[in-house]
């Protein structure tokens, strides 16, 4: 029996598109539309064709050409013309074979196209806000410009006269300010708008805006005219996509807004959430999309914020949740641009910053959340395996870290429980319990021979250390093919209840990556499935006395039209849903342990330095990755996220030479979390434990051991430092881990150098990222510097050659920073 294979939406994967897809997905004016079609039959048909219809008239028909063949399909493309803005499609596809004759419903899109804005047709004060008045083919827009404080300005653009309403630009305390005129020039082709902070010029043949600051220093200006996105996407009738929903209508409104800015040769955009392919992101384009890349991440990230740092001496802050991407004069011609997807309501706002990084970052984080103060005890040593699958197997590690007297504050521990359910330690004994009556200590039994023959005990052992407890975390209930009686329990509650995630027709989501692939999404925007989630892992915060979860994963998510329980659709919350579930988490263990409990995530998006802390995922044990973790670890800093580590030396592959180790390690004493981790290796030999003394026996090198003890106990000596830096991150949204620009920006050199970094207020921190290095060129800014090994001081100012030998990191504090005296180093 043949089996005809067509979904115009595909799994939505990101980046990848299936064969069977349309492309593009959301057809464009003017563009050929593939129909991507895969034929599963033990027999090819002889012939596979599409019969389409524009705006219901005279059919055509299109045959199809052969682009792939396995042993299980073959697949096909038919190439549709070009056709016009609004042109309304409907098509089937059809195969012939002398056995069999198969036709398709029908599917049908509508072709959407780019709009320019036109001319500036009025001007006025409008509540006290600058309102603009433009043209375009296809209704107009509405532009309101208003101060947040003195040196922010924001830009609120309205696609579409009749969702304007001037009066809901200050609700909720978004805008705080109006826009002060004192002084308004007409010109025949610009008018121009001043106040105190700022001088704005708008000119009316086309409509384009030019933002200055006090001193005539030009901010932003346009190069050309803002285009929206018209239409296109899915029809209301027929079709859609049968894997993922039909979808919702998006045809006749604006999907879309891109504007492009002039950029000088030399203007350098920093920031844009955690990136791993170089700090500065000029001749790049940027994404914004939360997505789970395993190891070597490129230019892709877990944790996207739609906000940079200017060299040029601003800030921009796009407050959207939904996908955008950035083009950093990657396309050249000196322009930068933004294309961002819109929402029903066809509003984009624009934030502007100005002054030095320092102010740009405290302003930004003021109106997205200051960072959130982590305990003390996180800023120590922490440990890591994820082999470390029973309490015989951590007791052994936590008796190594003790006979070596390596320090450790933190121990997680990812293989505590099946992933069943994630709230039931591995081989504990119970009866099951209806889904709505949680769990709690004194239900289970715990076998002597069990892998946690006493998990409570444990955790008081390792809390009489100083050594605080984390457990890992999924916010996936996952599909098991096996029976399970408390999963099923849990998984037919969570259906009863509607506390799952939504396919467009209300169908249960079900996870389409790979990872967790098939299993069931809790809807965080549910307060009561949010209580019901957390509500089972009560027992292990109040009467086990662990200490916070690792809240890894929040990736799981395609799909534009999933349905959340407030309203709200993925295109929406595809980014912010690793928030949702990290402020869920983190506000229960907070209400849990009275603020000496913490989270420990790897993905989110803006605003995630509410919920510390953070790592910055995956990656192989290898030099190029090390440094991309560098850069990561600084461009999330600047995005308002300052509590971030990674696991040393890389937690994944071969083993680590014993000198990357060693450096990483160096360098993770130097970051706001000093952590190691491994992935799991189904126990194989050898072990990949990334503990020290692992990697010193595998690698034939002692050094591995002295050094990496000196650096902990060292680390452990920076902890009063570390917590009066992290007081200050969190009142003035600084990072802690900082490029040298944050704190020099007018220093040219300074916005150049991407492997160094202030670490606080007073270190300056020059990691050896290379291998074979022994020496390194360390560039000290204006100021006072002295050694942090030797005493010696130096003047700044200058780029100096320092000693590198294997077991030091140069670093150097600045006396004129806040410090606090340390004992002497080894």
């Amino acid at each position: 029996m043949l089996k005809l294979v067509h979904i115009p939406y595909g799994s939505e994967h990101p980046y990848l598109r299936e064969p069977f897809e349309r492309f593009p997905r959301d057809p464009e004016e003017g563009k050929k539309t593939g129909i991507g079609i895969c034929v599963y039959s033990a027999t090819p048909p002889e012939r596979v064709w599409v019969a389409w219809k524009r705006n219901n008239k005279a059919e055509s028909s299109t045959d199809c050409s052969l682009t792939r063949k396995d042993s299980e399909k073959v697949c096909y493309r038919a190439e549709l013309p070009p056709f016009l803005k609004g042109d309304k499609i409907t098509y089937r596809i059809y195969t012939f074979s002398k056995e069999d004759k198969t036709e398709s419903k029908e599917f049908s899109f509508v072709v959407g196209g780019w709009v320019e804005r036109g001319v500036l047709e009025s001007y006025r004060l409008d509540n006290g806000y600058l309102h603009l008045e433009c043209s375009s083919i296809e209704d107009g827009d509405y532009i309101l410009i208003g101060l947040m404080e003195e040196s922010s300005l924001v830009l609120r653009t309205v696609c579409g006269r009749e969702r304007f309403n001037s009066g809901d630009f200050g609700k909720a305390g978004k805008f705080k300010g109006r826009f002060p005129l004192i002084d308004v020039i007409e010109h025949e082709d610009r008018v121009i708008f001043k106040s105190n902070s700022f001088c704005i010029t708008v000119s009316r043949f086309p409509c384009l805006i030019s933002i200055d600051d006090a001193e005539g220093n030009i901010i932003l200006k346009e190069a050309r005219p803002a285009r929206k996105f018209v239409g296109g996407g899915k029809s209301t009738t027929s079709g859609g996509n049968s894997t993922a929903g039909g979808g919702k209508s998006t045809a006749g409104r604006v999907t879309a807004l891109s504007q492009t800015f002039i950029s000088p040769g030399e203007e350098g955009f920093f920031g844009f959430g955690e990136r791993y392919n170089g700090l500065n992101q000029r001749d790049k384009k940027v994404d914004i999309r939360v997505f789970e890349k395993w190891r070597n991440q490129g230019d892709k990230t877990y944790l996207p914020v739609p906000f940079f740092l200017s060299s040029s001496g601003y800030g921009l802050y796009l407050d959207t949740a939904r996908h955008l991407e950035f083009d950093l004069a990657a396309s050249g011609h000196g322009l930068w641009s933004y294309t961002a997807r819109m929402g029903e309501d066809g509003i984009m706002d624009t934030f502007i910053f100005t002054g030095m990084p320092a102010d740009i970052l405290k302003a930004f984080t003021r109106f997205t959340g200051r960072p959130a103060l982590p305990p003390d005890w996180v800023f120590g040593p922490w440990m890591s395996g994820n082999e470390w699958n029973s309490q015989k197997r951590v007791m052994r590690e936590v008796a190594m870290t003790l006979e070596h007297d390596i320090p450790a504050t933190v121990l997680v521990i990812e293989a505590w429980s099946d992933e069943k359910n994630f709230y039931i330690w591995n081989d504990a004994l119970y009866e099951p319990k209806a889904s709505d009556s949680p769990l709690n200590q004194e239900d289970f039994t715990f076998p002597e021979d069990g892998k946690w023959p006493d998990p409570g005990g444990m955790i008081d052992y390792l809390h009489d250390l100083g050594i605080r407890v984390i457990l890992w975390q999924i916010p996936v209930l996952k599909h098991l093919s096996e029976k399970d009686r408390q999963h099923d329990l849990d998984e037919a509650y969570m259906i009863k209840k509607g506390y799952f995630v939504k396919e467009n027709d209300g169908s249960p989501y079900r996870v389409r990556p790979e990872w967790f692939k098939g299993g069931l999404v809790p809807d965080f925007t549910n307060s009561q499935a949010a209580s019901w989630w957390l509500n089972k892992r009560a027992y292990l915060l109040e009467s086990m006395g662990v200490d916070g979860f690792k809240t890894d994963g929040g990736e799981h998510l395609w799909g534009n039209d999933l349905l959340f329980s407030d309203g709200r659709r993925g295109d929406e919350l595809l980014n912010m849903f690793p928030n949702l579930y990290e402020e869920a988490y983190s506000r229960f263990v907070k209400d849990k342990k009275k603020d000496n409990g913490v989270i420990f995530s790897r993905a989110g998006f803006t605003g995630a330095g509410k919920y510390p802390v953070h790592w910055a995922g995956d990656q192989e044990s290898t030099w190029e990755e090390f440094r991309a973790v560098l850069s990561g670890i600084l461009s999330a800093g600047l995005s308002g996220i300052p509590f971030m580590g990674w696991d040393i030396g890389g937690f994944s592959g071969k083993l680590p030479t014993a000198e990357l180790y060693i450096r990483s390690s160096e360098m993770a004493a130097f970051c706001p979390i000093m952590q190691y981790h491994s992935e799991f290796n189904e126990h194989r030999e050898p072990v990949i434990d990334r503990t020290p003394w692992n990697i010193a026996e595998h690698t034939k090198n002692p050094e591995v051991l002295s050094i990496y003890g000196k650096y902990a106990r060292l680390r452990m000596k920076l902890i009063p430092y570390l917590k009066i830096e992290a007081g200050y991150c969190t009142a003035a949204g600084a990072p802690l881990m900082a490029p040298l620009f944050f704190y020099w920006p007018e220093d040219k050199a300074a916005w150049e150098i991407e492997d160094q970094y202030c670490f606080g207020r007073a270190l300056l921190v020059a990691p050896v990222i290379h291998p074979g290095e022994t020496e390194r060129s360390v560039y000290l800014p204006e100021g006072k510097w002295v050694d942090f090994w030797t005493g010696e001081r130096i003047a700044g100012g200058q780029r100096i050659t320092t000693p590198a030998p294997l077991d030091k990191i140069p670093v150097y504090r600045r006396e004129e920073a806040p410090w606090i005296s340390i004992e002497e180093k080894e």
